[in-house]
């Protein structure tokens, strides 16, 4: 599992080419933190989930909310490792203000 960051660069682009009009600075700085933060959310609603018996989510097997939670981790992980270079995309994209 890896986070690629040319698809976050085009999803990024399309979003920000009409969400520019109304996000703040504060909402570029937060950015990041909100793509890593809502990967990992999902990841403990999966484990959740499984460890309640698979009541929230549609699963084929057992082990199917534990097996997402997992990716959803592993996909966190990528996602913290390539900090940096995410980072640097977000900036590409904000605004210079004056």
């Amino acid at each position: 599992m890896r986070f690629e960051t040319n698809l976050a660069r085009a999803i990024l682009e399309g979003y920000l080419s009409e969400a520019n009009c109304f996000l703040t600075e504060r909402d570029y700085d937060f950015m990041f933190d909100a793509i890593r933060l809502l990967t990992f959310e999902l990841g403990v609603r999966f484990f959740q989930d499984y460890l309640a018996g698979n009541v929230y989510f549609k699963v084929r097997h057992p082990e199917h909310s534990l097996h997402r939670a997992i990716v959803q981790f592993k996909l966190t992980e990528s996602i913290e490792t390539q900090e940096s270079a995410l980072r640097k995309i977000i900036a590409d994209f904000q605004p210079i203000l004056v």
